[in-house]
C-alpha cells in the first residue's frame, strides 16, 4: 500500500477541480499568498501539552524525530501558551538550510541523532485535535498568525517567507523561475512556489479544491522537429504521436501534449515550442511537453 500523506499536500493547478480551476484562472489567484517551496524535507512536529513532541515525515514516518530535536524544543518554548490553549499543536514546515542542497538535507533529516544545522521553515500550525481528525476549519490567515512569534526567527525555527496577494499567473511563473535559479549559499535551494488561499481550510491528503497550489519551474524552447513517430495507445487503441526534436545538439523525445488529429501534429522540419520543468542529469529536459507549432519562426533555438 502506498504511503498516505498526513499533511495537506499542494496540488498542481491542472489537477484542481474544473470549476475551482476556472475561478482561479479568472483572477481569484490575485488574493492568494506566495510562499517559497523550500527544497528540503516536509516535517511535522506534534507539540504536546506535557512538553514532549513527536517528529514525523509528511507520510507519518518518524525519520526526523531526533534530527529536529533542537527545533522542537525552541517551538515548544515559543508556542507554550498556544499549546496549552489548544491541547497541543501540529507544527508543519520544511526541514531546510540555505547552505545545503536537497541530498545533504535529506540525509541529515534521516540521521538517528540531533542535527547541528538543520532548520525548520514553519508554514502552518494546526490545533492537534483537528490535525488528528484530518481537517481544520480555521482559515490559513489565522493559523499563520499563531506562528507570528517566529517572525524574527529563533536559532532553529524560522517563519516561511510570505508574499501577500495581488499576483497574476504570469507573475507567479516568473517568481517561480527566479526562486529555482538560486543555489546553496546564495539564498538556498527552492524547487518551486506555493500559493495559499488565506481563507482556505486545512484537510489531510492531496488537495484538489485549490487551497494550496504548487508551481514548478517552467523552461520554454523553440526546437526543430527531427522525427515524428506513431504508435497505438494501449488503453485507447488510437494513434498516438511522439516527436524527436533537436535540443542543444541532442535528440529529445517529446510525447506529452501532442494533438490527436494527424493534421494538427507537427511535421519534420517544423519549429515547435517545448516546455519543461528543468534540465535532466543527462543534459536533456525533464518532463518535456509540446505547446504549439511556431509558424512565426524560421530559426530554432540552438541552431
Amino acid at each position: 500500500m502506498a504511503d498516505e500523506y498526513i499533511v495537506h499536500k499542494p496540488a498542481a493547478l491542472d489537477t484542481v477541480h474544473v470549476a475551482r480551476r476556472a475561478e482561479i484562472k479568472a483572477g481569484d489567484i490575485a488574493r492568494y499568498w506566495a510562499l517559497p517551496k523550500y527544497d528540503g524535507c516536509c516535517a511535522v512536529l506534534k507539540l504536546l501539552p506535557n512538553g514532549g513532541y513527536t517528529g514525523m515525515s509528511r507520510v507519518g514516518k518518524p525519520q526526523c524525530h531526533l534530527a529536529l530535536g533542537a527545533a522542537a524544543r525552541e517551538a515548544q518554548a515559543a508556542l507554550r501558551g498556544l499549546i496549552q490553549h489548544h491541547g497541543g499543536l501540529a507544527l508543519i514546515g520544511e526541514a531546510w538550510h540555505e547552505d545545503y542542497g536537497h541530498n545533504e538535507i535529506s540525509g541529515e533529516f534521516r540521521r538517528q541523532q540531533e542535527s547541528e544545522w538543520l532548520n525548520l521553515m514553519a508554514f502552518d500550525c494546526i490545533p492537534l485535535a483537528d490535525f488528528e481528525a484530518g481537517h481544520c476549519a480555521m482559515p490559513y490567515r489565522n493559523r499563520r498568525a499563531m506562528l507570528s512569534v517566529f517572525e524574527e526567527g529563533t536559532e532553529r525555527v524560522q517563519l516561511a517567507t510570505n508574499n501577500y496577494g495581488h499576483h497574476t499567473l504570469e507573475r507567479i511563473q516568473s517568481m517561480t523561475n527566479s526562486l529555482t535559479s538560486l543555489k546553496p549559499g546564495a539564498g538556498g535551494v527552492h524547487d518551486g512556489l506555493i500559493m495559499v488561499d488565506p481563507d482556505g481550510k486545512w484537510e489531510r491528503g492531496t488537495g484538489k479544491t485549490g487551497e494550496w497550489l504548487k508551481f514548478k519551474r517552467l523552461l520554454s524552447y523553440d526546437l526543430r522537429v527531427l522525427e515524428v513517430n506513431t504508435a497505438v495507445g494501449e488503453k485507447t487503441g488510437r494513434t498516438v504521436y511522439k516527436l524527436v526534436v533537436n535540443y542543444n545538439g541532442k535528440r529529445l523525445g517529446v510525447g506529452s501534449g501532442l494533438p490527436h488529429k494527424a493534421d494538427a501534429v507537427p511535421k519534420v522540419g517544423d519549429i515547435v515550442e517545448i516546455n519543461a520543468m528543468d534540465e535532466s542529469a543527462d543534459g536533456l529536459l525533464r518532463e518535456p511537453r509540446f505547446k504549439s507549432i511556431r509558424h512565426d519562426k524560421i530559426k530554432a533555438d540552438f541552431e
